[in-house]
């Protein structure tokens, strides 16, 4: 019964996973299609503040901005569903808090820590959202009676500033899955090592973990690596992702 329990844990772990990166994926094509877009995207108007260019940004994220929530949402849950099964790794590879204490509490950490930050930050997303998207519906055109749009210009910087914020956040969700990946696979490996009893996981499951690990980790510098160059790492990213999505 409990390895029924487990093995349905996982499913629905990986089921909403997949889910919330296909719908990510989706929204990343999306907003790389706009940046693509010479029609719909300039570099210079938006450094520059342009009120009109800003306005009808915020019209493409208003537009898309159910589609971002249905993700976030989904991608807390995948969280919450994950936790389970890997609390039970970690306690099955620990031979019950007896072996290598350390890294599986670190692996076990990981999945709290990850967990509670995406439930808080996705929380904080939708409240900044909702929030400046109300801020835009009003009279923010014409502060000081010349109609100059100072209020599209405020407007732009704080969602520049708390995007900044939850860009790092959701950057630290691939960090902690890949450091839960690299950590399953290295304690199956030298429990082969030092027993003579047979694993509690096989070499080719635990492989897999570390690609898998491996992978977030570079979906992790490329998300950082943004900041650099938007439109490559992003395709870079996307391209991660998918195969992630894949595997």
């Amino acid at each position: 019964v409990i390895c029924k329990m487990f093995d349905l844990a996982c499913l629905n772990a990986a089921l909403l996973f997949f889910i919330a990166n296909v719908v990510r994926l989706i929204q990343n094509l999306v907003e790389l299609k706009h940046y693509l877009n010479k029609e719909e995207f300039s570099w210079e108007k938006w450094k520059a503040l342009d009120v009109n260019y800003i306005q009808s940004i915020w019209q493409i994220r208003v537009n898309e901005a159910d589609l971002s929530f249905i993700g976030d949402m989904l991608n807390v849950l995948a969280w919450l569903s994950f936790s389970i099964p890997i609390l039970q790794i970690g306690w099955i590879l620990s031979k019950g808090g007896k072996r290598y204490i350390q890294i599986h509490s670190l692996m076990m950490g990981l999945v709290i820590v990850g967990t509670s930050v995406e439930i808080v930050a996705n929380l904080m997303k939708r409240g900044q959202v909702d929030a400046l998207q109300f801020l835009s519906g009003l009279n923010i055109n014409n502060w000081t009676g010349s109609n100059d749009g100072t209020g599209w210009r405020v407007l732009e910087m704080l969602h520049i500033v708390t995007d900044g914020i939850t860009s790092w956040v959701d950057a630290f969700e691939w960090l902690a899955m890949s450091g839960i990946f690299i950590i399953i696979y290295f304690s199956s490996s030298l429990e082969k090592k030092g027993s003579t009893e047979p694993p509690s996981f096989g070499t080719k499951w635990s492989q897999l973990g570390l690609f898998i690990g491996i992978l977030c980790f570079i979906d992790f510098i490329a998300s950082i690596l943004r900041l650099l160059n938007w439109i490559v790492f992003l395709r870079i990213s996307l391209a991660i992702s998918f195969m992630n999505t894949i595997v």
